[in-house]
This record gives structure tokens, sequence and C-alpha cells, in this order.
């Protein structure tokens, strides 16, 4: 589930003027109210920092994939440590929305790619990779976003070099 920051302070309050009010309400006889108290404590308690948690998680996923949002071009291209021209890479485009991707190259090739702690899944949807699922890692920095993919999609590059791995495709993109 997806909360804005508004919605968590909105539930947050709710949930707090809820438990306030059964803490604080005199009608209720003094016996079970201990009982009682106790255990909506608890449920409220483990519910906030359960809903805390799950906000949290998502908020940190989303500001990550954001900062991969956009239109990227390539401007360095390598494979199995040979660096490509320019040329066969000059009308390629790669577009990340989230979790979706696009991209265009001789065709379009559009998926799905999960990131986390510097790795990525890419899930071939529609295209020429439709099917397939690759694997890689990644890291954004001094303006540029750095892929290396690993095309047999058997394990995660552990650096970004492809020299001597066939199968290993690094691309360096600048945002448009």
């Amino acid at each position: 589930m997806r909360f804005g920051s508004t919605d968590l302070k909105a539930a947050a309050k709710d949930l707090w003027k809820k438990f306030y009010i059964q803490i604080r309400n005199p009608d209720v006889v003094q016996s079970s109210i201990n009982l009682k108290t106790t255990h909506m404590r608890s449920i409220i308690l483990s519910s906030l920092f359960t809903l805390c948690l799950v906000c949290s998680n998502t908020i940190n996923v989303n500001a990550q994939s954001n900062q991969l949002n956009g239109n990227w071009k390539p401007v360095r291209e390598e494979i199995g440590g040979s660096e490509l021209p320019s040329a066969s890479f000059e009308k390629q485009k790669l577009i990340i929305s989230d979790s979706n991707y696009t991209f265009t190259a001789e065709s379009v090739d559009k998926g799905v790619a999960r990131y986390k702690d510097g790795k990525m899944d890419i899930y071939g949807k529609d295209g020429v990779n439709k099917g397939k699922h690759f694997t890689a890692v990644y890291k954004f920095e001094n303006e540029l976003l750095l892929i290396c993919y690993n095309l047999s999609g058997d394990k995660y590059p552990e650096t970004f070099d492809t020299k001597d791995k066939p199968t290993y495709f690094l691309a360096t993109f600048k945002k448009e």
C-alpha cells in the first residue's frame, strides 16, 4: 500500500486521536478500563509502528527510483571490455518511469526494472527482450547513470568492468 506524506500524517493523527480518547474517557468503568486500555494500547502502538515502517520503506524506494526517472541518452557503451563507437548508440534512448522502462534502439523494448541497493533486475515485457531477465548493477554520480548489465542474467556484476566478460554490457547515460 502506498501513502503520500499527507495521507500518512492524517492517518497517524486519526490513530493518535482514537488512542487519546480511549485512555482519557472518564465514562468507562475503572475495572474494565485497565485490561481494555492495555490491549488497545498494544494494538494501536503496533499498528502505528507497522504503518510508519511500511511508509518509510515506500518513501525510500520512491525517492531512489525517482532519481532515475527521466529520459536518458547513452554517452558511452562497452561490451566485453571493448568500447563501442558513438555512431552505434547515438539514436538510442532510455526512458525510466518508476519501475517501468522503455529502451529505443533499432526497435523498442519495454519492461519492468526493480531497484534495490545498487542492484537492478530487468524483465522484458515487449520487444526483442520479451520474457528475458537481466541482472545489473547501477550507480548515479556526477549527473551520470552507469548501468553494468549481465546479459546472461545468472548473477549480478560485482563491478562496472566488462573486460574478459563477453556477456557484460556497460552503458553510461546522461539525462536529457
